[in-house]
């Protein structure tokens, strides 16, 4: 049963850390969550963090789209925020009538909120992605994720990893967590041509075959992997070009390019720098193939937590190849819509990616496969359904 079929439309107030116009994967997440909720007819408030501002209470709003936005202030943000998310909950919760839920998209939103949410018994929903799991962290941090997890009606994670990792900290959260991943908006990430301008920019020809991977560029992605297997790739496919857009540190990015110089795949190998969101979709449409074997950085505690970047790029009709690692295997479905490969194993990154370069029909295929995929079960408006169903009884 759909939200939209349920007697009467609810109020749901959503606090989040980032919202459009800021950039990440959480605030692609309560922006999806937000407008898919409030296509399924309930009214969605969102309150966010106000950046480069400081101030009292939150007072400022603008409309987006359908869901109006109010802004929390504060000054030493950081320091203070758990105060700063009370203040914005209790001006909320003394405006009007009380919302049927509260959906944080962060932890450290929810540590505020609970108290407050729970004296006027509204439940709050919480959202987990991985490095709140899984990196280190001080006892008394550890200790109050765990609180605050264990406070919440329900925790939402984004993957099959990140709810194991959150019941084998906390096993008294079993029944009350939902997996959930990040969707992907389909009138945005869509089939289409390489553009002639973006090919000039990253001197790209007709000839090549561009193997892509669009993230962060930080050791966990992956990078230093499939540069390792570029010279096997490049004795199967010469005209292979690998594209790493995004940007990251300094050090380690002239790391990566030292690689290149040291493995001579130096003409092989094009670094694109930062890509503008309103680029995203036609970068991802230049690749014939999308990679990304991310891998766990174990004395880091960092990992993918899903991979939505995969999504993004099955949903312009790519196939994929991703780490097996963290909540990938979430995110690529092996031998359906890409494959799935050891991230440390240079050898299955190339056989993967040559065997895509190489067999056009079965490449489209995959593509198509995901493409499919993406559309019928990972739109905001299916995600935030199935959210409903968790959350909101029938005849409430």
């Amino acid at each position: 049963m759909s939200l939209s079929a349920l007697p009467r439309p609810k109020r749901i107030l959503i606090f989040s850390e980032d919202y459009p116009p800021a950039d990440g994967g959480i605030a692609q997440w309560a922006h999806g969550m937000a407008h898919g909720l409030s296509h399924q007819g309930h009214t969605v408030e969102v309150c966010t963090r106000r950046r480069g501002s400081v101030g009292g209470a939150a007072k400022a709003r603008r409309q987006d789209d359908t869901v109006p936005v109010t802004f929390a202030e504060g000054k030493r943000w950081r320091r203070y925020r758990t105060w700063y998310w009370r203040r914005a909950a209790r001006n909320f919760l003394a405006s009007g009538p009380a919302p049927d839920f509260i959906l944080c998209t962060t932890w450290n939103c929810a540590r505020g909120v609970l108290p407050l949410a729970r004296r006027r018994g509204v439940p709050v929903v919480t959202a987990v992605y991985g490095l709140e799991v899984t990196r280190r962290m001080p006892w008394f941090k550890r200790w109050w994720l765990r609180r605050t997890l264990l406070g919440s009606h329900r925790v939402v994670a984004v993957s099959t990893f990140t709810a194991n990792r959150v019941l084998s900290d906390s096993p008294a959260l079993v029944g009350r967590v939902v997996v959930l991943p990040g969707g992907v908006d389909p009138t945005r990430f869509v089939p289409g041509p390489k553009l002639p301008e973006l090919m000039r920019r990253f001197g790209l020809t007709e000839e090549d075959r561009v193997i892509l991977t669009l993230a962060r560029v930080v050791p966990r992605k992956g990078h230093d992997q499939v540069i390792r297997a570029l010279p096997q790739i490049l004795l199967k496919t010469p005209t292979a070009k690998y594209l790493i857009c995004g940007t990251g540190p300094a050090a380690y990015v002239e790391r990566l390019r030292r690689q290149v110089e040291d493995q001579g795949v130096s003409d092989a190998v094009i670094f694109g720098g930062y890509v503008e969101s309103r680029e995203l979709n036609d970068v991802y449409n230049l690749c014939d193939v999308y990679v990304m074997p991310s891998r766990e950085m174990v004395d880091e505690g960092d990992v993918e937590g899903f991979g939505i970047t995969f999504l993004e790029a099955n949903a312009c009709q790519k196939p994929v190849v991703g780490g097996d690692s963290g909540g990938i295997p979430d995110a690529v479905v092996d031998g359906e819509t890409g494959y799935v490969v050891d991230p440390i194993d240079s050898d299955a990154i190339a056989h993967a990616v040559t065997t895509l370069l190489s067999n056009s029909e079965l490449a489209d295929r995959l593509g198509r496969q995901g493409y499919t995929r993406v559309t019928r079960r990972y739109t905001w408006n299916t995600l935030a359904a199935e959210l409903g169903r968790h959350l909101l009884p029938e005849g409430g």
